[in-house]
């Protein structure tokens, strides 16, 4: 009888080693990279792996949390072995006809999978591993993503440009950078009551003093009201109307001047 136990013991050990790792050949896997445009509608997530044997991914989930909001996408396939130094690209729709894109192992990860500007945003894989960062400190000019530097390890993550890799081993870069408006004077991506106040310190600079950061907003070596009126197309209904009374009334009178002196000039 004590024979027969420790045989079967044994047989059930080696059953417990031969499934506990085909059970478990997914928890290797770190998150490695994030990126998002301003709006959330381009976005990627890269998984890292030096494990050889990490391929049964099939049904494990990739949960965004974004203040509490959590989105889940499920992985549909496994993949080939070795994993082996491996990355896995989980990518919005289009990602790879994307200048720089490359094809994702995962798609469609959905527009907006994480909030980029939420104040807390955690990206977790199947339970086993995470990274956590503030919206503000992910930079969202289609540029640049944030990579740890230790996946796995103490979390380090770094702004950098974006360099989304596969698992077939494609390497890409993607830049959706957003034109820059001529009168963005302060480069902040918005024309606002800001750059007008840029264009008003400038007002007159010529040659190498009459920077974009001046107020050039049309690169013809000075600062003038051509420039304002740049400012004024480029800034909405909301800016002109905050601009303070006695101010705009002024510009107002200005814009009028430059406009009969556009007209005198056609005339003749």
């Amino acid at each position: 009888m004590n024979a027969f136990l420790r045989a079967f013991a044994l047989a059930l050990c080696s059953i417990v080693a031969v499934v506990q790792p085909c059970a478990a050949s997914f928890h290797l896997w770190k998150v490695k990279e994030v990126f998002s445009n301003q709006d959330g509608t381009v976005q990627f997530v890269e998984l890292f792996t030096t494990a050889a044997g990490e391929i049964f991914l099939n049904a494990h989930d990739l949960t965004a949390t974004s203040d509490g909001n959590v989105v889940k996408f499920t992985l549909n396939h496994d993949v080939a072995s070795p994993s082996t130094n491996k990355h896995l690209l989980l990518a919005t729709a289009g990602f790879a006809s994307l200048a720089g894109g490359i094809a994702p192992d995962y798609a469609p990860l959905p527009a907006n999978f994480f909030n980029p500007n939420a104040a807390s945003i955690t990206i977790n894989f199947a339970g086993v591993d995470s990274i956590t960062f503030a919206g503000s400190a992910l930079p969202k000019d289609g540029v640049n993503s944030l990579t740890d530097q230790a996946p796995g390890g103490v979390q380090n993550l770094v702004a950098s440009v974006n360099s989304p890799a596969n698992y077939a081993g494609a390497v890409g870069s993607v830049n959706i950078a957003p034109p820059v408006a001529p009168a963005d004077f302060n480069g902040d991506g918005a024309v606002n009551g800001l750059d007008l106040s840029a264009w008003r310190v400038g007002f007159g600079a010529s040659g190498a003093a009459a920077t974009k950061a001046a107020g050039n907003a049309d690169g013809d070596g000075d600062v003038d009201g051509a420039d304002f009126l740049a400012w004024q197309q480029g800034s909405g209904p909301s800016t002109i109307a905050s601009v303070p009374e006695p101010t705009a009334f002024a510009l107002l009178a200005f814009a009028c001047m430059l406009a009969h002196g556009a007209c005198l000039r056609a005339a003749s």
